[in-house]
């Protein structure tokens, strides 16, 4: 398997295993935060009076 990987990608070693991890989890990852900036927009509307 190790070697069927590096024929089709030669430029891709170890080092950048973290990198698809990272990938893999960006959807989650903007997901989490758009909600949280939604809630923080909320929590802000209720506290701050209207101008």
């Amino acid at each position: 398997m190790e070697r069927g990987a590096r024929r089709q990608a030669p430029f891709l070693d170890a080092s950048d295993a973290g990198t698809f991890q990272l990938l893999r989890a960006m959807p989650t990852a903007v997901r989490r935060v758009a909600g949280l900036s939604a809630f923080v927009e909320d929590a802000v509307d209720a506290l701050l009076p209207e101008a």
